[in-house]
Protein backbone atom coordinates (compact mmCIF):
# COMPACT_ATOMS: atom_id res chain seq x y z
CA UNK A 1 0.00 0.00 0.00
CA UNK A 2 1.10 3.52 -0.72
CA UNK A 3 -0.02 6.85 0.73
CA UNK A 4 0.25 9.75 -1.74
CA UNK A 5 -0.67 13.27 -0.59
CA UNK A 6 -3.46 12.18 1.70
CA UNK A 7 -4.88 9.47 -0.51
CA UNK A 8 -4.63 5.74 0.05
CA UNK A 9 -3.89 3.87 -3.14
CA UNK A 10 -2.68 0.46 -4.19
CA UNK A 11 0.03 0.77 -6.81
CA UNK A 12 2.34 -1.65 -8.54
CA UNK A 13 5.92 -0.60 -8.97
CA UNK A 14 6.59 1.32 -12.18
CA UNK A 15 9.93 1.61 -13.93
CA UNK A 16 11.74 4.68 -15.24
CA UNK A 17 11.15 3.22 -18.72
CA UNK A 18 7.36 3.13 -18.05
CA UNK A 19 7.52 6.79 -16.99
CA UNK A 20 9.40 7.83 -20.12
CA UNK A 21 6.89 5.96 -22.31
CA UNK A 22 3.96 7.68 -20.57
CA UNK A 23 5.56 11.11 -21.10
CA UNK A 24 6.09 10.31 -24.79
CA UNK A 25 2.52 9.01 -25.22
CA UNK A 26 0.74 11.86 -23.41
CA UNK A 27 1.12 14.93 -25.69
CA UNK A 28 -1.34 15.33 -28.52
CA UNK A 29 -4.94 16.05 -29.39
CA UNK A 30 -7.80 13.79 -28.38
CA UNK A 31 -11.30 13.98 -29.81
CA UNK A 32 -14.82 12.75 -29.02
CA UNK A 33 -18.23 14.05 -30.15
CA UNK A 34 -18.68 16.17 -27.01
CA UNK A 35 -15.09 17.14 -26.09
CA UNK A 36 -11.68 17.99 -27.58
CA UNK A 37 -8.58 17.83 -25.38
CA UNK A 38 -5.17 19.25 -26.23
CA UNK A 39 -2.12 18.24 -24.16
CA UNK A 40 1.21 20.01 -24.78
CA UNK A 41 4.52 20.06 -22.90
CA UNK A 42 5.35 23.43 -21.35
CA UNK A 43 8.25 24.78 -19.32
CA UNK A 44 7.09 25.79 -15.82
CA UNK A 45 10.21 25.28 -13.67
CA UNK A 46 8.38 25.80 -10.37
CA UNK A 47 6.40 22.59 -11.10
CA UNK A 48 9.33 20.44 -12.21
CA UNK A 49 10.70 19.03 -15.46
CA UNK A 50 7.62 17.19 -16.73
CA UNK A 51 4.80 19.71 -17.01
CA UNK A 52 1.95 19.64 -19.53
CA UNK A 53 -0.71 22.20 -20.39
CA UNK A 54 -4.15 20.61 -20.85
CA UNK A 55 -7.11 22.39 -22.48
CA UNK A 56 -10.58 20.87 -22.53
CA UNK A 57 -12.93 22.28 -25.18
CA UNK A 58 -16.65 21.53 -24.88
CA UNK A 59 -17.77 20.96 -28.48
CA UNK A 60 -21.48 20.95 -27.57
CA UNK A 61 -21.37 24.41 -25.94
CA UNK A 62 -18.57 25.60 -28.28
CA UNK A 63 -16.41 26.98 -25.48
CA UNK A 64 -13.42 26.17 -23.34
CA UNK A 65 -14.48 23.91 -20.48
CA UNK A 66 -11.31 23.78 -18.39
CA UNK A 67 -7.55 24.30 -18.43
CA UNK A 68 -4.98 22.67 -16.20
CA UNK A 69 -1.26 22.29 -15.73
CA UNK A 70 -0.17 18.76 -14.93
CA UNK A 71 3.09 18.04 -13.15
CA UNK A 72 4.29 14.44 -13.59
CA UNK A 73 6.81 12.77 -11.31
CA UNK A 74 8.53 9.44 -10.85
CA UNK A 75 9.91 8.43 -7.46
CA UNK A 76 10.54 5.09 -5.80
CA UNK A 77 8.69 3.12 -8.48
CA UNK A 78 5.60 5.36 -8.43
CA UNK A 79 4.28 7.66 -11.18
CA UNK A 80 2.17 10.57 -9.92
CA UNK A 81 0.35 13.42 -11.61
CA UNK A 82 -0.68 16.59 -9.77
CA UNK A 83 -3.04 19.00 -11.52
CA UNK A 84 -2.98 22.76 -10.98
CA UNK A 85 -5.30 25.58 -11.91
CA UNK A 86 -4.57 29.26 -12.22
CA UNK A 87 -6.70 32.12 -10.96
CA UNK A 88 -7.69 33.97 -13.05
CA UNK A 89 -8.08 31.24 -15.66
CA UNK A 90 -7.42 33.68 -18.51
CA UNK A 91 -3.73 33.91 -17.48
CA UNK A 92 -2.96 30.65 -19.17
CA UNK A 93 -5.10 30.67 -22.29
CA UNK A 94 -3.18 28.56 -24.80
CA UNK A 95 -0.09 28.61 -22.58
CA UNK A 96 1.68 26.19 -24.92
CA UNK A 97 1.73 29.02 -27.50
CA UNK A 98 2.52 31.84 -25.04
CA UNK A 99 5.58 31.03 -22.92
CA UNK A 100 5.84 34.72 -22.04
CA UNK A 101 2.92 34.15 -19.61
CA UNK A 102 4.68 31.44 -17.58
CA UNK A 103 6.06 33.77 -14.88
CA UNK A 104 2.56 35.18 -14.20
CA UNK A 105 1.11 31.68 -14.19
CA UNK A 106 3.75 30.39 -11.76
CA UNK A 107 2.73 33.05 -9.21
CA UNK A 108 -0.96 32.09 -9.34
CA UNK A 109 -0.94 28.28 -9.16
CA UNK A 110 -3.14 26.25 -6.86
CA UNK A 111 -3.70 22.50 -6.79
CA UNK A 112 -6.95 21.52 -8.54
CA UNK A 113 -7.26 18.78 -5.92
CA UNK A 114 -5.12 18.15 -2.87
CA UNK A 115 -4.49 14.57 -4.03
CA UNK A 116 -2.29 13.33 -6.84
CA UNK A 117 -3.28 10.69 -9.39
CA UNK A 118 -1.27 7.50 -9.09
CA UNK A 119 -0.47 5.85 -12.45
CA UNK A 120 0.63 2.38 -13.44
CA UNK A 121 1.35 0.56 -16.67
CA UNK A 122 -1.18 -2.17 -17.42
CA UNK A 123 -0.39 -4.15 -20.56
CA UNK A 124 -0.16 -1.72 -23.49
CA UNK A 125 -1.70 1.26 -21.68
CA UNK A 126 -1.53 3.31 -18.48
CA UNK A 127 -4.20 3.77 -15.81
CA UNK A 128 -4.40 6.62 -13.31
CA UNK A 129 -6.62 6.90 -10.24
CA UNK A 130 -7.59 9.20 -7.40
CA UNK A 131 -9.79 7.75 -4.68
CA UNK A 132 -11.90 9.77 -2.24
CA UNK A 133 -9.93 13.01 -2.27
CA UNK A 134 -11.59 15.56 0.04
CA UNK A 135 -12.57 18.84 -1.61
CA UNK A 136 -14.57 21.73 -0.23
CA UNK A 137 -17.79 22.36 -2.18
CA UNK A 138 -19.07 25.95 -2.11
CA UNK A 139 -22.47 24.79 -3.32
CA UNK A 140 -22.80 22.14 -0.59
CA UNK A 141 -20.97 24.18 2.07
CA UNK A 142 -18.86 21.20 3.08
CA UNK A 143 -16.41 18.57 1.93
CA UNK A 144 -17.19 16.08 -0.81
CA UNK A 145 -15.00 13.17 -1.90
CA UNK A 146 -13.71 13.28 -5.48
CA UNK A 147 -12.48 10.20 -7.33
CA UNK A 148 -11.36 9.72 -10.89
CA UNK A 149 -9.95 7.15 -13.22
CA UNK A 150 -8.05 7.69 -16.44
CA UNK A 151 -6.82 5.49 -19.27
CA UNK A 152 -4.04 6.46 -21.66
CA UNK A 153 -2.75 4.56 -24.69
CA UNK A 154 -1.07 5.54 -27.93
CA UNK A 155 -4.55 5.71 -29.50
CA UNK A 156 -6.93 6.89 -26.77
CA UNK A 157 -7.58 8.85 -23.59
CA UNK A 158 -10.49 7.92 -21.34
CA UNK A 159 -11.48 9.75 -18.21
CA UNK A 160 -14.18 9.75 -15.59
CA UNK A 161 -14.77 11.73 -12.42
CA UNK A 162 -17.32 11.16 -9.69
CA UNK A 163 -18.08 12.54 -6.24
CA UNK A 164 -19.68 11.29 -3.05
CA UNK A 165 -20.92 13.11 -0.02
CA UNK A 166 -19.69 12.19 3.46
CA UNK A 167 -22.38 9.48 3.76
CA UNK A 168 -21.16 7.80 0.55
CA UNK A 169 -24.09 8.86 -1.67
CA UNK A 170 -23.01 9.54 -5.28
CA UNK A 171 -23.42 13.23 -6.17
CA UNK A 172 -22.33 13.03 -9.81
CA UNK A 173 -20.50 10.75 -12.20
CA UNK A 174 -20.25 6.98 -12.46
CA UNK A 175 -17.38 4.88 -11.14
CA UNK A 176 -18.32 1.98 -13.42
CA UNK A 177 -17.75 3.60 -16.82
CA UNK A 178 -15.67 6.27 -18.52
CA UNK A 179 -17.55 9.55 -19.03
CA UNK A 180 -15.22 10.58 -21.87
CA UNK A 181 -13.67 8.26 -24.42
CA UNK A 182 -11.47 10.23 -26.79
CA UNK A 183 -9.42 9.04 -29.75
CA UNK A 184 -5.95 10.46 -30.34
CA UNK A 185 -6.07 12.45 -33.57
CA UNK A 186 -2.57 14.06 -33.51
Amino acid sequence: MLVVMGQLAVAQSATKRDFKKLLKTLPGEYDAPQMHILIAKVNVPTLGENVFYTRYFDKVKAKRYRQRLQSWNFKDGTITQQSFSVVPDSLYDNLHQHPENISAVAKNLKPSLECASVWQKTGDHFEGTIRDCPMYSERRKGNILISDKQYLSSKALKTSEWAKDQSGAILFGDANKYALELQKVR
